[in-house]
Order: C-alpha cells, then sequence, then structure tokens
C-alpha cells in the first residue's frame, strides 16, 4: 500500500465517503505511529479549511483554498523546494482539496512534525491458493487461500506490525527488543519469537493456535487477553466477550500449510464447505441424508477429483462438476 492510498482513505472517511472496508483498511494504517500522527494533522486541516459541508463545495472554490495553502505554506519554507503532486479526483471537489493538501502541504511544512511514512506491501493468495513469503525481517508467513497480509516494506519503530484478513500461519524471527504484532480486526496477536497460527474472518470467527513459543492475545473490548504456550488454542467468545482457551493437537490446525487437508468425523456439510476453500470452487448439495453423512479422511498435495472420487466412495454419493461448482445430487445407486 502506498502513500497515495493511505491519503485518499483518510479523505474518504473524513469526508462520509468510506466503506466498511476501506474504514478497515484506514484503521488498519493507523496502527503505524507515523500515520497516525499524519491523519492527526490532515484531520486538523480538515477541520480548519471546512467550515462549510462537503456538499457545499464547489471545484473552484476548493482549488482557490488549495492555492492559497500551498503559497502560503512556500513562503514559510523557502529554503525548501518541492514538487507539488496532482491528483485527479472524481468524486469530490472536498476531497480533490485534501488529497493534495495530504499530498504536497505535508511534504512542504510538515517533514519536522512527524516522520514520512514507510511503503506498504498487501500479499494476498487467491481462491484455492496458499502462499509463502519472507517479510523484511527474515520471518515467513504462509496465507491460506483467501487471507490477505499488509506490512511494510521496512520495519521501523517499537513493533513489528502486520495486518492480516483470513488464516495465515507465521514463523516468527526472535527480536526481544522488537516485538511481531499481528493485528486482525480488534484483536492483536504479540510475539517474541515463535511459529503460530492466526485464523479471521470476523468478529464471530477469530482463533490462534501456537506450535511453538509463546504468545499473548487481547483485543479492544477482551480486557487483559491471554497468553498461550505450545499447544493452546484460543477463540473468541462473541456473547461472553472473552477468549476460550483449549488444549489442542495445534499441528491439526496449521498443517494446511503443508498443503494437507484433514476432515475429522466432521458432517458432510461442514467438509464440501472447507473444500469450497480449499479449492476455489462452490459445492451445492441436494441431498439432505448425504449432508448428515460423517467425513473422516486426510489428503496431501491431492487434487479436486482425487478427494471427490473418495467421498463417493465413502458416502455413496454421486455428483457432477461443471466449470467450477460440483453438484451432489444424493446416492449413487
Amino acid at each position: 500500500m502506498s502513500n497515495d492510498a493511505f491519503y485518499e482513505l483518510a479523505a474518504k472517511v473524513l469526508t462520509g465517503e468510506a466503506s466498511d472496508s476501506e474504514r478497515r483498511v484506514l484503521k488498519g494504517y493507523l496502527e503505524n505511529d507515523s500515520y497516525r500522527k499524519a491523519y492527526e494533522w490532515l484531520s486538523r486541516e480538515w477541520k480548519k479549511d471546512t467550515g462549510l459541508r462537503p456538499d457545499e463545495f464547489s471545484l473552484e472554490r476548493g482549488l482557490g483554498m488549495l492555492r492559497s495553502k500551498i503559497e502560503r505554506a512556500r513562503s514559510e519554507a523557502v529554503h525548501k523546494r518541492y514538487r507539488m503532486r496532482r491528483r485527479a479526483v472524481q468524486w469530490a471537489a472536498a476531497v480533490l482539496v485534501f488529497i493534495s493538501i495530504g499530498l504536497g502541504y505535508y511534504h512542504i511544512a510538515g517533514p519536522d512534525m512527524f516522520l514520512p511514512a514507510p511503503e506498504y506491501v498487501t500479499a494476498m493468495s487467491g481462491k484455492g491458493e496458499r502462499k509463502q513469503l519472507t517479510l523484511p525481517d527474515g520471518s515467513v508467513a504462509y496465507l491460506n487461500a483467501g487471507a490477505s497480509l499488509v506490512y511494510p516494506e521496512r520495519f521501523s519503530g517499537k513493533e513489528r506490525q502486520v495486518r492480516l484478513e483470513g488464516e495465515a500461519f507465521f514463523e516468527v524471527v526472535k527480536n526481544t527488543h522488537q516485538p511481531f504484532v499481528v493485528s486482525s480486526g480488534d484483536f492483536r496477536t504479540t510475539v517474541l519469537g515463535t511459529s503460530f497460527g492466526v485464523s479471521y474472518a470476523d468478529t464471530t470467527d477469530m482463533a490462534v493456535t501456537v506450535e511453538t513459543g509463546k504468545v499473548k492475545v487481547s483485543g479492544i473490548h477482551t480486557g487483559a487477553g491471554v497468553i498461550l504456550t505450545p499447544g493452546n488454542r484460543a477463540f473468541f467468545d462473541v456473547e461472553k466477550k472473552k477468549f476460550i482457551t483449549a488444549a489442542v493437537a495445534a499441528a491439526r490446525f496449521t498443517e494446511w500449510r503443508k498443503n494437507i487437508l484433514r476432515f475429522d468425523e466432521i458432517p458432510a456439510g461442514e467438509a464440501f464447505e472447507i473444500m469450497e476453500h480449499w479449492y476455489g470452487v462452490k459445492v451445492q448439495c441436494e441431498s439432505e441424508a448425504i449432508l448428515q453423512r460423517t467425513i473422516r479422511g486426510t489428503y496431501k498435495n491431492e487434487s479436486l477429483d482425487n478427494v471427490l472420487r473418495s467421498l463417493q466412495f465413502m458416502t455413496g454419493m454421486k455428483y457432477e462438476v461443471k466449470n467450477d461448482t460440483i453438484t451432489i445430487k444424493g446416492d449413487r445407486l
């Protein structure tokens, strides 16, 4: 993610144009001290320069405000020469003014106010895809299908912060002076050096599993949080608003990174949902009886066709494959 993207998101949030998804992305940016300070400054500038509502702005008025602010800034920084960045913005003159101030005046008058924010990278794994990547400190992240990870091109400050949507497994390089922090929604997982898995879809489905080392899991609404050691798993109970911990076979929850697909005595309907995520397909079952069948099996590097054949033998189901859709029709006999 670039600085330009940050300023555009900040502008959308302050003008009420941002979607929920964009607000979550901006929230991730603001966990970085540099971006947070930049946002605080931009927010103050926005309030000073927008006595009118955003819908009362005209392009001519907005550009006039921009020119006068830039000229004032240049007169105060006579020994500094900067080039104003120009942006084309389609959705509001007020946002045009705000972004231009953020990209131009920030660099002219504000370099001593806060450090320039580092560039951010977004890594994503597609449907049915698992991805491995090396982070700037040498730590390794494995992304499960449909996951995304936002991290800086360099780790600076007191923490090594990354932001996760979806499921990932981390092998973290130890650095006692700079803890590694994974943010997922309203939750934070903090480690010094360990291997662990984080699964986050939304506040109703958040879990952390530890293979080695020790981690602390906390959240905005969870108080002190919990400490996890090897073989422990924590998930968030929405109703009780706290984490529930349990001893587990950690490898069962993290072996997906080794391309191992496992069904542990689960209903066929749940197995079909896992297959959708794993292979990036759509499974439609027209038989209620099949959905209630129990599935057990372990597959390593197996193709979708081989898994379907195995399930057919196990349950007696028949199926049809058309493009990316699999239709389960019921007993083959």
